[in-house]
């Protein structure tokens, strides 16, 4: 990282007043730089269904694979609408990803668990989201959202999966904004048991 970046998302991430459009418009190693000076929320900040909002990908291919994986509402996804988080414990907790389907309606599914750990990106504590806590597909590539708090009701996110050679993939950058109500659960709980 050049000193001026990092000067750069120091100024930004103490003197901007942050919107979901405002942090969408950086280039993704400025949002990486920044998800690096963020804390993370309190354990029991993240209560209830919060929107979601995806970065830009940096290519036309890597936008198209984003929108056949996210926003496609005949998928067996959905469209992605966002997270719901409920603590279970005061060090645990679950959630799902909420999405429109092609009849308007919204399922619940692709859970997770959640707990404070330490980021795969830099080591600093960070609210992680791992969905091999249940069986699911994301559960299979040991996807884990990480989220630190960019101002009140708002948080950047990165994503990554387990690579082949025990490593992880690259990030994937999104915000969270809310939250926007309670907590509805997951569809089918059955569906998805815990691993």
């Amino acid at each position: 990282m050049r000193a001026g970046s990092a000067v750069r998302c120091a100024v930004l991430s103490v003197e901007t007043e942050w919107t979901v459009e405002r942090a969408l418009a950086l280039g993704k190693d400025e949002q990486l730089q920044l998800f690096a000076t963020l804390p993370p929320p309190a354990f029991l900040e993240l209560t209830g269904e919060y929107r979601g909002h995806a970065s830009t990908p940096r290519s036309a291919k890597a936008a198209a694979a984003q929108d056949d994986s996210l926003f496609d509402e005949s998928s067996p996804f959905g469209f992605w609408l966002g997270k719901g988080f409920k603590a279970t414990s005061a060090s645990e907790g679950e959630g799902y990803n909420h999405c429109r389907k092609t009849d308007c309606r919204v399922v619940r599914h692709l859970r997770f668990g959640t707990r404070m750990g330490s980021s795969y990106l830099d080591g600093k504590p960070a609210f992680l989201l791992s969905y091999a806590s249940f069986a699911n597909r994301s559960g299979a590539e040991d996807l884990t959202d990480e989220v630190r708090r960019l101002a009140s009701g708002l948080y950047l996110c990165t994503a990554t999966t387990r690579t082949p050679d025990g490593g992880r993939s690259r990030p994937t950058i999104f915000l969270l904004s809310g939250p926007l109500g309670d907590w509805i659960g997951p569809d089918d709980p059955n569906r998805e048991r815990k691993s």
